[in-house]
């Protein structure tokens, strides 16, 4: 009975995961050569991170996109990688028509599994100065006032591991 008892304890904390789930709230800044307006956001589905609900709002006069909602994640998962889709028409090498073209910006998250709206780094997207992806990072986690210790780095290549993207509704 012993070996019963000890077996389904030893089962039980092995295979446990500590998981949380939190409200987020994310102002995403573009500079002025990337029009709000034309901002679709969308995600990339991440096991072990991922949203019970999302909304995002658009603020034109400030050119920022605000992302609220919930996510539910295992600790230490990083949250879901943010892509924000710009659409816009532009006529090419002299044509008469105008050709789609889309610029895609990305917000790659290490070591962060929620965001609070407290952090005090801004996170900002521009075309003037290349930066098409960048990757938030948390050092130290569950810290108290971690917010304050965010880094960001702002590239123009990634070589990442993107899945399943979806398109986000507000």
């Amino acid at each position: 009975m012993k070996k019963h008892i000890l077996l389904l304890v030893f089962l039980v904390t092995t295979f446990y995961q500590a998981s949380s789930a939190s409200n987020f709230k994310l102002t995403i800044t573009f500079d002025l050569d990337v029009y709000v307006k034309n901002i679709t956001p969308h995600f990339y589905s991440k096991s072990g991170n991922y949203f019970e609900n999302i909304s995002y709002s658009v603020n034109k006069k400030e050119n920022t996109i605000t992302l609220v909602g919930n996510n539910s994640y295992v600790l230490y998962v990083d949250f879901p990688v943010l892509v924000f889709s710009e659409k816009k028409k532009r006529t090419l090498f002299g044509l008469k028509t105008k050709t789609p073209q889309t610029n895609l910006y990305y917000l790659v998250s290490r070591g962060i599994t929620s965001y609070t709206g407290k952090q005090l780094q801004k996170i900002n997207f521009s075309k003037e100065k290349d930066v098409k992806i960048i990757i938030a990072k948390q050092e130290k986690h569950n810290e108290l006032n971690s917010h304050k210790t965010l880094i960001i780095e702002e590239i123009n290549t990634y070589n990442g591991d993107f899945f399943c993207c979806q398109l986000l509704q507000n």
